[in-house]
């Protein structure tokens, strides 16, 4: 802390980041149908540790990957086949959600069915908004299965 802040440099950044609209209610909705959701990041896990309590998102996420705790990259074709082998996860039943398409590749590649959050162009599925996320994975569960 620097002198004369009552509240820490870190966590006056940390509420700079913004939470998409819609997510707190898809992960809400999300626990209360029992689908476990957990999040891959590659920040240091006391920065997503100071952020998720922020935001009380530490409440809905079952788990937090953290890359660097991993000891291999987000888009390193192995890091999913770990992931599905520490949590016991079945492939065709673990859904990925990111922007990345690299990320995506990967885990259909890996038999995990990709959502391409926010972004409308590439060749897989989509979800533009976190209400439309909430659709596909809790609604139509199973319905993903290819690249369009």
């Amino acid at each position: 802390m620097l002198p004369g802040l009552e509240i820490p440099l870190d966590m006056i950044y940390a509420k700079k980041y913004k939470v998409n609209e819609g997510i707190t209610e898809f992960l809400k909705k999300a626990f209360s149908s029992k689908v476990n959701i957990s999040c891959i990041c590659n920040d240091n896990s006391e920065w997503v540790t100071r952020v998720c309590r922020h935001y009380t998102l530490d409440y809905w996420i079952k788990s937090w990957l953290i890359s660097s705790e991993i000891g291999l990259q987000e888009t390193d074709k192995r890091f999913f086949r770990h992931i599905l082998n520490d949590l016991n996860l079945n492939a065709s039943d673990t859904y990925v959600v990111s922007t990345n398409e690299l990320l995506l590749k990967n885990a259909f590649e890996d038999g995990m069915q990709p959502i391409q959050y926010g972004i409308t162009s590439g060749i897989y599925p989509y979800a533009l908004t976190a209400a439309k996320l909430s659709q596909i994975l809790l609604e139509n569960k199973g319905e993903l299965t290819q690249p369009r």
